[in-house]
């Protein structure tokens, strides 16, 4: 994608705009931001309608394709295709719910009158298609009225996407059927029950598994015991499997395990009622208590490969494009980061809140997080246009843009974001985060911002109202909800308990208010679970900590001017030692003259000139031969701005001796490194010194090598430390 230039927001070209204006703008969004179709009452009755069109042939497909009758069966010759009867019959149709006769074999003459029977039983002509075609119908429009209760139902992709995947296992079971001797029950329907729930939801799940399975028991002939059994099979996977879960194999595994125990019982108390005696397992291979107990089997194998299949059938992101969206090398996540930095932290913040909230209420945790990361990608393109991105004392440019034209900038920052997330071609869900964030709530500031101005264009509050759509699932409303907390939190000034309470709770109830959470399918149990998580979050996230040893003593010692001594650790202390002795220990805070002395001799590490160390001489006796009576405060002399420091040891403090005479030549720039510690004392390392002298009548005469005796050196004479 183009790289958009580090400038100073444009405004843009206009600065005023009419009402009219603002509804062709507003119509122009709207074709940026679609709206996902869902299924209306009208529209429902349609699915149902095509669905019934596709089943009903394959449903008859024996009678309008094969000819099948009386008379079709001949014994001693071959059969065409495999001739199933029901199996709770009655009379000489119960056969334990066996194949009478298989295609391509001999029939005898036992079964050749079954299946003449058989076919005299069903009713023929036009009645027969027209039967089947009402009540395939009747249970399409059952589901599509069942599934639209879902908020991932009542989409017209999701409702199409399920009503085709029946219609065409419909096709291929009655293919199998008529070609083999395979029992129904061996046909693994209860993956159509387990996949949706893992996808989408348990209502999807156990709607679809439930209309296949029905759809499943007409097909050789309608068969009550199947039907039962199947809607066991169904039932049970839907109901235990669960919904998203982290570990798919073992959601699988255990869903088919259970559907396994629950069908085969379920076969075992059926034949008991029905005949009277228990199943005959003489010959299990053979026996349909068999294939009763493998169809849940295969299911549960099935399952997770199929998975990601029906999520792009179905419009959902797949497990992998998410871990591959997470990862913070994706180049715009590095645009978001770079460009926009306030915006970033802003973003990193919520991931972390809407994840731990998601996983409190069920919620793919793994989408919201990707989506917190990319919620914001418009603000990257215009970055000052934001308050997190201006810098301390930065104007803002909306100080001078009218608030209609400064609405249109904030906008900008959802439809921008969308055509270049588009175009670097993220999926529609993580699409759905950048407007559903916002909603379509309205834009309060600027609008108060308009009213107090006069309102001189004669605009409405629709006009400053977000181009989006409330948010249609739970992770996109949890993430609008996220993100109005995270950005209130950062204007609590004391954030305590109640504080933090009153404002999680005003912000959750607003949006309840508004209807921004209508179509999410949030209940209000799971609202309580996200406010007592982002509750607590906010209050971890404002944890108290107990300051340093450097801290303290740097608060000490800017309280109190007289102190004489003041430790504090060095910054680089905790990371390495000094390469070498450079200093002399600090003495005592009352020998000033053995202080002065060793300030004095303090030898630069980079050079090997002794004169800085003469210089230093020179003015300490300068100062200690002064009279009593000529010494007078000085000011604190300042530090030379040319000081820099040491190449040896960046983070230590640095000293600058005050000069003896201007015209000595250039001043002796020294540093005076942090004090080594002897190998024994390992404590000095943390400690910097800050040589202070004391007034000067507690200083006793000292002499220096060379010089006479004289008082204290004055005031003048102080060492300056400036730490870097």
């Amino acid at each position: 994608m183009p790289d958009t230039p580090s400038r100073s927001p444009s405004p843009p070209r206009r600065s005023r705009r009419t009402s009219d204006d603002a509804g062709a703008n507003r119509a122009g969004l709207a074709k940026v931001i679609p709206r996902r179709p869902a299924v209306s009452w009208w529209l429902g009755i349609v699915l149902a309608l095509g669905f019934a069109a596709l089943v009903t042939p394959a449903i008859t497909a024996e009678h309008w394709l094969l000819r099948f009758g009386p008379g079709t069966i001949a014994e001693h010759h071959e059969a065409p295709f495999t001739v199933r009867a029901p199996m709770t019959g009655t009379g000489e149709l119960r056969v334990g719910g066996g194949v009478v006769v298989a295609r391509g074999e001999i029939a005898s003459r036992d079964e050749a009158a079954l299946a003449d029977a058989i076919a005299a039983t069903t009713p023929g002509g036009a009645g027969l298609y027209l039967a089947v075609f009402a009540l395939t119908c009747v249970l399409g429009a059952l589901f599509t009225h069942h599934i639209s209760r879902s908020t991932k139902g009542r989409l017209v992709r999701v409702q199409v996407v399920s009503l085709a995947t029946i219609a065409l296992l419909a096709v291929a079971v009655k293919i199998v059927l008529l070609s083999t001797a395979l029992s129904a029950l061996v046909v693994p329907i209860a993956v159509l029950a387990m996949v949706p729930t893992m996808v989408l939801d348990r209502v999807v799940g156990l709607a679809t598994g439930v209309l296949a399975a029905l759809v499943i028991s007409l097909q050789a002939p309608f068969d009550i015991g199947l039907a039962l059994l199947l809607l066991v099979q169904t039932a049970a996977a839907g109901l235990v499997i669960a919904e998203r879960p982290r570990r798919r194999w073992l959601a699988a595994l255990t869903a088919g395990a259970v559907t396994t125990l629950c069908t085969a019982a379920t076969y075992l108390l059926l034949t008991y009622l029905i005949s009277g005696h228990p199943p005959d397992l003489r010959d299990p291979l053979h026996s349909p208590w068999l294939a009763a107990a493998t169809g849940p089997a295969i299911a549960a194998l099935l399952a997770v490969p199929v998975l990601p299949v029906y999520q792009l059938l179905v419009g959902e992101i797949t497990q992998g494009k998410l871990i591959a969206l997470e990862d913070l090398g994706h180049p715009l996540l590095r645009q978001i980061a770079e460009k926009s930095p306030g915006t970033w932290q802003h973003s990193l913040m919520m991931a972390n809140m809407a994840e731990i909230a998601a996983n409190a209420i069920g919620a793919n945790g793994r989408l919201v997080r990707v989506g917190a990361y990319f919620h914001d990608l418009g603000k990257s393109l215009q970055p000052k246009y934001f308050i997190e991105n201006l810098e301390p004392g930065e104007t803002s440019p909306h100080d001078r843009l009218p608030p209609e034209v400064s609405c249109d900038a904030i906008f900008a920052h959802v439809t921008e974001g969308i055509v270049t997330a588009r175009r670097a071609g993220l999926h529609e869900r993580i699409v759905d985060f950048m407007h559903m964030h916002h909603g379509n709530g309205v834009l309060e500031y600027f609008w108060a911002k308009c009213r107090e101005q006069g309102n001189p264009d004669g605009l409405t509050l629709e006009d400053f109202r977000y181009p989006g759509h409330p948010p249609q699932s739970r992770e996109t409303a949890l993430l609008a909800i996220c993100d109005a907390v995270e950005a209130a939190s950062r204007t609590l000034n004391k954030p305590d308990p109640a504080a933090i309470d009153s404002l999680v709770q005003r912000i959750v109830y607003g949006k309840l208010h508004l209807g921004q959470l209508d179509e999410a399918g949030l209940s209000m149990a799971d609202l309580r679970r996200i406010s007592d998580s982002l509750r607590e979050t906010i209050r971890h996230a404002n944890h108290g900590r107990i300051e340093y040893p450097w801290q303290k003593a740097g608060q000490d010692a800017s309280a109190s001017a007289t102190a004489t001594t003041t430790t504090a650790p060095r910054l680089d202390s905790l990371d390495r030692r000094p390469a070498r002795d450079t200093a002399r220990r600090a003495p005592p805070p009352g020998d000033s003259d053995t202080a002065l002395a060793a300030t004095a001799d303090v030898k630069d590490s980079g050079r090997t000139s002794t004169s800085g160390s003469d210089a230093a001489r020179v003015r300490a006796g300068t100062a200690r031969n002064a009279q009593p009576g000529d010494r007078r405060a000085a000011p604190e002399p300042a530090v030379d701005p040319a000081l820099e420091p040491t190449l040896d040891d960046p983070g230590a403090a640095h000293t600058q001796l005050p000069r003896a005479n201007e015209s000595a030549g250039p001043p002796s720039r020294r540093a005076l490194p942090l004090t080594a510690p002897p190998e024994d004392d390992a404590s000095a390392d943390s400690a910097v010194r800050i040589i202070d002298r004391p007034p000067p009548s507690q200083v006793p005469p000292t002499t220096m090598p060379g010089r006479a005796p004289g008082p204290a050196a004055s005031t003048d004479g102080r060492v300056a430390s400036a730490a870097h």
